[in-house]
């Protein structure tokens, strides 16, 4: 599948950089401290709404999260959680709400079990309400799987 990355030019690749990143930060599927996730966007508009989604929540301007670097990824995973069903959501006790919600420790709790499975990654619903998500645990990935760089580019807004 191919996929896309906004991030800062600084973070623009993926490495155990990007997951040591993520995890002091973490995220939906990334408790804080516990692991990273590269999170990566199945559409390029989906990628550019999550940037404009978290400069409402942080309540700045765009601008203010600029510069951007928009990456290209062709990745090929061999096991992923797909929350965008909703009987697979529910079978994890997710409700769709709970997907899109700033309470990430739902969502958190999944990932942990999800990893001890085996899985490599979680497909997910957009928080933008646009759009789908895959946070990718690059620390998981099976001997078959990839993620590579194809691109990169300044993301212009």
């Amino acid at each position: 599948m191919i996929a896309y990355r906004q991030c800062h030019p600084a973070h623009a690749q993926v490495s155990d950089a990007t997951l040591r990143a993520s995890a002091r930060e973490g995220g939906r599927f990334n408790p804080r401290h516990e692991f990273g996730a590269l999170y990566v966007s199945l559409s390029r508009k989906t990628a550019v709404d999550e940037l404009r989604r978290r400069a409402r929540r942080l309540a700045v301007d765009l601008a203010e999260l600029l510069p951007r670097t928009m990456l290209r990824l062709r990745v090929d995973l061999e096991r992923v959680l797909d929350l965008t069903d909703p009987s697979v959501a529910a079978a994890w006790g997710l409700s769709a709400a709970q997907l899109r919600s700033d309470d990430l420790a739902p969502c958190q709790e999944v990932a942990r079990t999800a990893r001890r499975a085996g899985y490599e990654a979680i497909r997910f619903p957009a928080a933008s309400g646009t759009g789908e998500n895959v946070a990718i645990f690059l620390d998981r990935l099976h001997a078959g799987s990839t993620v590579v760089v194809e691109s990169a580019e300044e993301l212009m807004l």
